[in-house]
C-alpha cells in the first residue's frame, strides 16, 4: 500500500472514530423525506409521528411537509426539527385557518355519520369524494416545483386519495401511506370492501 493510500486510510479511520465518539453513525446517510398529504388533521397526525421518529434518530435526516399556506408554522412551531414548505390552493378562502377548510367541507357528509356499511356509502355526497381527489391535483404544478427545486427529497411519503402526478413524474422513490382506510389499498377477495362495515371472516 502506498504512503498516500495509508494516509487516506488513517484519515478515514480517524473520522470514523471521531463520529463514533460523538454518538454518530459513520455509515448512516442523511436523507431528506418529503411528506405530501391531504391536509386533514386525521391524515397529518400519523405522518407527524413518523417524521418525529425520523428526526429523533439524530442522523441529520430532514422531515419536510408540503402544506397549504394556512398551515404556516402550525407544525414546525410544535415539533422540533420538522420543516414546512407551503403551496397555495386557489380554491380556498385565504381567511380560513388551517383546519377550517376541511371542517366545512366534511359537512357534506355529516348526514352519513350515524349510518353503517352500504347505507353509509350510498348516502355520501359525491362532491365530497371529488374534493378529496382534487385537493392535491389543483396544486400539482406547485408540488412539482417543491419537489424539483425547493426540497429535492431522497424519498417522498404520500397519503392521498389519488396518485399525485408531480410525485409520479419526479422519478424519485416514493411510498404510499393510507391512514384513513387501509383497506382501500389492500384489495383482496379475502378482505371486506372498504367502507362496507363488514367484518373480516376468520376461519
Amino acid at each position: 500500500m502506498s504512503n498516500r493510500h495509508k494516509g487516506c486510510e488513517s484519515s478515514n479511520l480517524l473520522k470514523v472514530k471521531n463520529m463514533s465518539a460523538k454518538g454518530e453513525n459513520p455509515n448512516q446517510q442523511q436523507v431528506t423525506v418529503l411528506f405530501v398529504a391531504v391536509d386533514m388533521v386525521g391524515i397529518l397526525n400519523p405522518l407527524i409521528a413518523v417524521a418525529e421518529q425520523l428526526v429523533a434518530t439524530g442522523g441529520g435526516h430532514r422531515a419536510v411537509f408540503a402544506l397549504e399556506r394556512a398551515w404556516a408554522s402550525q407544525i414546525s412551531s410544535q415539533y422540533a426539527g420538522i420543516e414546512e414548505v407551503l403551496y397555495t390552493d386557489p380554491k380556498r378562502d385565504p381567511a380560513l385557518k388551517a383546519k377550517q377548510f376541511w371542517t366545512e367541507t366534511i359537512k357534506m357528509v355529516e348526514n352519513t355519520f350515524p349510518l353503517e356499511g352500504v347505507a353509509k356509502v350510498s348516502a355520501a355526497n359525491p362532491a365530497f369524494r371529488i374534493e378529496l381527489f382534487d385537493a392535491l391535483l389543483r396544486v400539482d404544478d406547485q408540488l412539482a416545483e417543491i419537489i424539483e427545486k425547493k426540497v429535492k427529497p431522497d424519498v417522498i411519503v404520500v397519503d392521498a386519495f389519488v396518485t399525485v402526478p408531480a410525485v409520479w413524474h419526479s422519478g424519485r422513490p416514493w411510498v404510499r401511506a393510507f391512514s384513513t382506510a387501509p383497506l382501500r389499498i389492500a384489495s383482496s377477495p379475502l378482505l371486506p370492501p372498504h367502507s362496507s362495515g363488514m367484518k373480516l371472516q376468520v376461519f
